[in-house]
């Protein structure tokens, strides 16, 4: 996923190995590990996924920084009302409303607050977002969905 942030020129976004649903499927090296949101509303139906693989990225024109899961219990964050979320804290989460939320207390990507222009808010507007996937080369594509459940529109 990157998002550009509409105050600045900067991009941000994240890499996750695992499927973007709500109900992802599970791998070999992935595992649900919560059903609980980040504000612990259980009625929200999110889940955090583990993956020792994903990671958030900010760059501009002069700089370029990543942050690497600390915590991959928490690595993605799964929820039918937010789009693509990273860390249990909110280190990155695409809200439904336009905007990108960071609590400023990123604890699964610890060096993802210091992605963000420091303001007395924790969500930034973006002006677009996209989501990427990658397929595997070795799968048939005419033959066989290479991430079945993944959500298209």
């Amino acid at each position: 996923m990157v998002s550009k942030l509409s105050s600045t020129r900067q991009l941000i976004g994240g890499y996750n190995p695992l499927y973007w649903s709500p109900l992802p499927q599970l791998s070999e090296t992935s595992s649900i590990i919560s059903t609980s949101s980040p504000n612990n509303n259980s009625t929200s139906g999110g889940s955090w996924w583990k993956t020792s693989s994903s990671f958030l990225f900010s760059f501009n024109d002069l700089d370029f920084k990543i942050a690497r899961v600390q915590r991959p219990q928490y690595a993605i964050y799964y929820d039918r009302k937010y789009g693509p979320g990273w860390g249990y804290t909110g280190d990155l989460i695409i809200k439904d409303s336009g905007s990108i939320y960071n609590s400023q207390k990123s604890m699964t990507y610890p060096d993802a607050s210091k992605f963000f222009p420091y303001t007395t808010s924790s969500e930034y507007d973006i002006d677009e977002y996209e989501i990427f996937f990658t397929v595997d080369s070795t799968v048939n594509c005419r033959t066989k969905d290479p991430h079945p459940g993944m959500l298209m529109e």
